[in-house]
């Protein structure tokens, strides 16, 4: 009964574990429609790219905050690669 009890004990502590760390890591990205849009729409690529690259991140950041922690790190590798972008443009226009 002890181990049967302990088992139980462990499980929802992984199980809480679990849920805790899925939700420090949706709240770790969070970021809206607009600025999703800002992001995209400092790039330079075609209109039809940049609404599909929109969806795109949309869907993972939906993903990310149901817990998908593969989309959370890819939505956090975009936002990563255009905030890049973003200030290469900036530095580039102050030269």
């Amino acid at each position: 009964m002890n181990s049967i009890l302990h088992s139980l004990i462990a499980l929802t502590f992984f199980a809480c574990n679990d849920k805790v760390h899925t939700e420090e890591t949706s709240q770790e990205i969070s970021i809206s429609d607009i600025e999703i849009q800002e992001l995209i729409n400092a790039t330079e690529m075609p209109e039809d790219e940049r609404s599909s690259l929109e969806e795109h991140m949309t869907n993972l950041r939906e993903d990310c905050s149901n817990g998908d922690d593969d989309a959370c790190e890819e939505l956090r590798s975009l936002i990563e690669e255009l905030e890049a972008y973003r200030e290469d443009e900036r530095e580039d226009e102050r030269e």
